[in-house]
This record gives structure tokens, C-alpha cells and sequence, in this order.
């Protein structure tokens, strides 16, 4: 999540949100075609990467979105 964090400094916190989701929407997809344990493995592995991304980046999203009074 740190890594995500400063990869969204880097390259804007909107396009790291979208990358994770849609690495999280791809490594859905290959859990339903998985054929083995092992590729479901990995497919879960990729969801977990894809769901950090996500989740460092909405904090940062919505405190931009909802500014304190």
C-alpha cells in the first residue's frame, strides 16, 4: 500500500485508482476461468495487488473530493 501511495503522488491518484481497479476486474475474470489451483493462486494474488492499489488510493481521493470547512 505504501508503493501505491507513492505512485500516486507520482502519477496522479485518479490513474493509480483506475489502474488498480481494473488489474482487480482482470484477476476476477481469470478466477473464473481458472482451470487449476495454482492459476487461482496466482488470479487471487493479483486481486490482493489490485485491491491495495484501490484501497491507498480512495483515502486520498475523498479527502481531495470532501475538503474540511
Amino acid at each position: 500500500m505504501l508503493l501505491a501511495g507513492r505512485l500516486g503522488d507520482l502519477f496522479g491518484q485518479k490513474r493509480v485508482f483506475l489502474f488498480g481497479l481494473s488489474l482487480f476486474t482482470f484477476a476476477s475474470a481469470l478466477c473464473g476461468f481458472s482451470d487449476s489451483a495454482a492459476m487461482l493462486v496466482v488470479a487471487r494474488f493479483l486481486q490482493g495487488i489490485g485491491a491495495a492499489f484501490c484501497s491507498s488510493m480512495v483515502l486520498g481521493i475523498l479527502v481531495n473530493v470532501f475538503p474540511s470547512p
